[in-house]
């Protein structure tokens, strides 16, 4: 399956039985009609049971909670339901897992390597902390069941000159917007850099993963934005961060977020765009889906009609944003089976069951 066509996203696992040697975390890569997504499952014992997060570092996803997981005589099973994801795979002697990824109706080959890299600090991770930090716990009242935990670095002795709150790119990110894939923590670099020039930084786990809660898979931007207004609402109650410049520094996803809290909020005194849109973000979507199509080698009948349909899917959604989701299902199933129709049998065939 060409990737521009199926955009693997996962949930997955938990434990009813552990074992230290399979705890860590494993790297693989799956072959996708030659093309390669590399894929990480970090899994750690907590109270007896076995709890694993997901990383897909080449689609900027990581820390992605898992629903459930097990570990029995050396065989290891990972599934999510929700997305028909199975893994399964056998702990050989070589300390290496050979197994298969299931989703969607492929099959593929997916063997694992344990390593320790992620664990090794970079040189431009910071070594020391001349500076405050505090673990923080912020309640969305706008979303019930959302806690958005994070940490709040702070000069330690003077005040702040200013205080930025990080807001993530798209994908399940955690507080440093953790690329496991190059062991790279991008907020953790830049909040550290910040609060060392006398600015305080408040970076956060996205919602429903790491340390926070609620569902990521079934939130939106808006609510995304909610989150952020969490945040700049609690930053306004802290004492010592009252009466400075507020403001937010959004990447990617978060420099379209940036400016639809700052619109809300009179008391954002800034904002940061990095990598931001510059445009409409369906023209955006379908400009990225049709180059990675064409760098693949895609046949370019099959980029059109690729093209085509994500036209329609949005012109469709523009058209009835108003409506709730269960009454729009029937015309974007219909559009999409249409939509199919004029692929050929070979693509057709490369993504299974689509009932």
């Amino acid at each position: 399956m060409k990737t521009y066509l199926l955009s693997l996203v996962f949930l997955g696992c938990c434990a009813t039985t552990f074992a230290q040697e399979i705890t860590g975390a494993w790297y693989g890569k799956l072959n996708v009609q030659g093309s390669e997504l590399s894929i990480v499952f970090h899994i750690e014992e907590v109270d007896g049971s076995l709890k694993a997060t997901l990383d897909s570092p080449d689609q900027g996803a990581t820390g992605i909670p898992t629903d459930e997981t097990t570990f029995d005589g050396g065989q290891l099973r990972i599934s999510a339901a929700a997305l028909g994801l199975v893994y399964t795979a056998e702990l050989g002697e070589d300390g290496q897992l050979k197994g298969t990824f299931n989703q969607g109706g492929m099959s593929l080959p997916l063997d694992m390597v344990k390593e320790s890299r992620s664990e090794q600090m970079r040189p431009q991770d910071p070594r020391d902390f001349p500076y405050l930090q505090e673990e923080v716990r912020i309640a969305n009242a706008e979303a019930p069941g959302v806690t958005l935990a994070g940490t709040l670095t702070m000069p330690d002795g003077e005040r702040p000159k200013a205080v930025a709150i990080l807001v993530s790119g798209s994908g399940p990110q955690n507080r440093d917007e953790e690329i496991a894939l190059f062991n790279h923590r991008p907020f953790l670099v830049l909040s550290d850099h910040l609060t060392r020039q006398g600015v305080a930084v408040l970076r956060y786990d996205d919602r429903g993963v790491a340390e926070s809660t609620g569902d990521f898979a079934s939130a939106t931007s808006a609510d995304f934005a909610s989150d952020v207004r969490a945040i700049v609402n609690y930053v306004r109650t802290r004492r010592e961060l009252k009466e400075i410049p507020l403001g937010i520094i959004g990447h990617s996803e978060g420099g379209m977020i940036a400016p639809l809290v700052a619109a809300e909020r009179s008391f954002v005194d800034y904002i940061v765009m990095l990598a931001g849109p510059g445009t409409a973000i369906d023209e955006l979507l379908i400009a990225q889906s049709t180059l990675l199509a064409e760098a693949e080698g895609t046949p370019p009948a099959e980029v059109q009609n690729n093209e085509l349909l994500m036209r329609e899917l949005y012109q469709y959604l523009k058209e009835n944003e108003r409506k709730e989701i269960e009454e729009i299902r029937p015309g974007v199933t219909e559009l999409i089976r249409t939509g199919l129709d004029r692929f050929s049998e070979e693509t057709l065939a490369e993504f299974g069951n689509l009932d």
